[in-house]
């Protein structure tokens, strides 16, 4: 692929968004359900949440996440919110990842970085500035050798 336009920062922040809130709403309902109907813990004041609902929150945050998404990232490069807003994810030559690199290198890292005790969310915010320097890539970029371009000039918001 000759003409690779960088996806602008603003692009990558609104897909983010739509993928975020495609998987928040019904794993909001999931969660809501277990503490209501069911009974689990969850005490934002006193920092008490039910392991249970912790694993199983993110089992349905991360299956909601494949189910959307598996085919538009193998067949595309994309998530929904990519394909809305007209960017994909490529390697640096503008090819596809295959699935499972792209699973491996790039998405476990990005979702993994969060999880770590103590400093998962600091490790998080540097990991998501990256997107500050001039190559527009994060950490989870770096490690997946990728980088997502523009491919639909129209949908593609092209602010810096």
């Amino acid at each position: 692929m000759d003409d690779l336009t960088l996806a602008s920062r603003f692009s990558r922040f609104l897909a983010a968004l739509v993928d975020m809130l495609v998987i928040m709403i019904p794993s909001g309902l999931v969660f809501w359900l277990m503490v209501s109907v069911f009974g689990f813990t969850f005490d934002v004041e006193n920092q008490k949440v039910d392991i249970e609902l912790q694993i199983v929150s993110l089992v349905v945050s991360f299956g909601l996440f494949f189910l959307i998404n598996y085919k538009r990232l193998r067949d595309n490069g994309q998530t929904l919110g990519k394909e809305v807003l007209g960017v994909k994810i490529v390697n640096l030559q503008g090819e596809l990842i295959p699935i499972n690199q792209l699973i491996a290198k790039r998405l476990v890292p990005f979702w993994l970085f969060p999880l770590v005790p103590v400093v998962g969310g600091v490790l998080n915010i540097v990991n998501l500035l990256f997107i500050f320097g001039k190559p527009r890539r994060c950490i989870h970029d770096l490690i997946g050798g990728s980088q997502v371009i523009a491919i639909n000039k129209t949908k593609h918001m092209d602010l810096q």
